[in-house]
C-alpha cells in the first residue's frame, strides 16, 4: 500500500475508508506471514470501529479472520454470522459468501443447493463475478436446478468476460480452470484443445501463485488444473 503511515492517521483520525483499507492490508496483503500482535490489535480495533458504524465491507473482513484461522482461531459458524449479517445489510460480495457456505456446508450449516443457488443468483444479479461461475457450476453438475452444459459454459464465459482484464486472483483462475475443462471436453461447446491448453495454463499459474500467497483452500484445484493440462498437451502432441 502506498503511503501506508498517512492512510493510518486518516484512520487514527476517524477515517472509515482509511481504517478498512489499512486493517485489509495489515491482516490479508501476505497470509504466508503471522501478523504481528500490535498491528493484528490496530487492525481489529479498525474493524470494529467501522463495523460499529454499519460498513458492511468490514464486516466481511472480520469474518474472513474466522474463516481463515487469521490471528484467531479458525471458526466457520463465526464467519458465517458476520458474512449473514453483511449480506442482509446488501453487500454484493457477502450474499455471494453465504452462497458458498451452503454450497460447502461450512460450519453448523448443512449442504443445501437451494439455498446456495438463490444466494448464487442474488449475487449474480449483483454483479458479483464469482457468483456466475458458481451458478455455472450448478448448472454443470446439475445441483438443484437441471444438469444445462450449455448454461453452464455460457455463465462462465460471461463471468471471463467481467474479469479477463482486471484478473482477480479470487475469480480469475477459477474461471479460467472451468473454461478449459469445458474446451477440453467439448462442454456446452465445441471441443478445441489450443484454447483448453491456454486457460488451463493461465489457471494453474495463478493457482500456484494464489498458494504462493498463503491461500489454504488453493491446493486442491491446482492439483486438478495441473493434471488437466497435462492431459491436455498430451491429446495436443498425440
Amino acid at each position: 500500500m502506498k503511503d501506508l503511515s498517512k492512510m493510518i492517521q486518516m484512520a487514527d483520525e476517524g477515517n472509515l475508508d482509511a481504517m478498512i483499507d489499512v486493517a485489509y492490508y495489515i491482516l490479508f496483503d501476505d497470509m504466508t506471514v503471522p501478523v504481528e500482535e500490535d498491528l493484528f490489535e490496530r487492525a481489529v480495533d479498525y474493524l470494529k470501529k467501522a463495523i460499529d458504524a454499519g460498513r458492511t465491507e468490514a464486516m466481511i473482513s472480520y469474518g474472513a479472520l474466522y474463516y481463515n484461522g487469521r490471528g484467531f482461531k479458525q471458526d466457520f459458524d463465526k464467519a458465517i454470522y458476520w458474512y449473514k449479517e453483511a449480506a442482509e445489510r446488501g453487500n454484493p460480495d457477502a450474499v455471494s459468501y453465504m452462497g458458498y457456505m451452503y454450497y460447502y456446508g461450512r460450519g453448523n450449516l448443512e449442504v443445501d443447493m437451494e439455498m446456495a443457488y438463490q444466494y448464487f443468483s442474488k449475487a449474480a444479479m449483483l454483479g458479483v463475478p464469482n457468483a456466475y461461475y458458481k451458478c455455472g457450476d450448478m448448472f454443470y453438475y446439475g445441483k438443484y436446478v437441471a444438469k444445462d452444459p450449455f448454461t453452464a459454459f455460457r455463465l462462465y464465459l460471461k463471468c471471463y468476460d467481467m474479469v479477463q482484464f482486471d484478473q482477480p486472483i479470487d475469480c480469475y483462475p477459477d474461471v479460467c480452470r472451468r473454461l478449459g475443462t469445458c474446451f477440453h471436453k467439448g462442454i456446452g461447446v465445441e471441443k478445441d484443445l489450443i484454447k483448453a491448453e491456454a486457460f488451463l495454463s493461465e489457471a494453474k499459474r495463478l493457482f500456484q501463485k494464489r498458494m504462493d500467497d498463503g491461500d489454504q483452500f488453493t491446493d486442491n484445484v491446482l492439483r486438478q488444473a495441473t493434471n488437466e493440462w497435462v492431459e491436455v498437451t498430451r491429446e495436443l502432441e498425440a
